[in-house]
């Protein structure tokens, strides 16, 4: 249980994959910040055992991550999350 979360907090505090993306296609900040706090708060109900409501929350954070452009990792980043917390349960 404590690899999801040790994991997340990798993708939520240190930003892409590596990925490289054109400047113009990236998303506008507000929407990678509100991506990042949904993966956050899922990681934090995932500790608190709290499984149903990090799933909630995850499914918003891959709706989020589905406007993102083609090629940037953070829709199957979220999708591997939410994945994993189907496991886990």
């Amino acid at each position: 249980m404590k690899r999801l979360f040790y994991w997340l907090t990798l993708v939520v505090f240190h930003g892409q994959l590596g990925i490289a993306v054109y400047a113009s296609e990236l998303p506008e900040p507000g929407v990678i910040e509100e991506w990042r706090k949904l993966l956050a708060e899922s990681a934090r109900l995932y500790e608190d055992g709290r499984f149903p409501e990090a799933e909630n929350i995850l499914a918003e954070a891959v709706r989020r991550a589905q406007h993102f452009t083609p090629l940037d990792p953070r829709l199957p980043t979220t999708i591997y999350a939410l994945g994993f917390l189907y496991q886990v349960q």
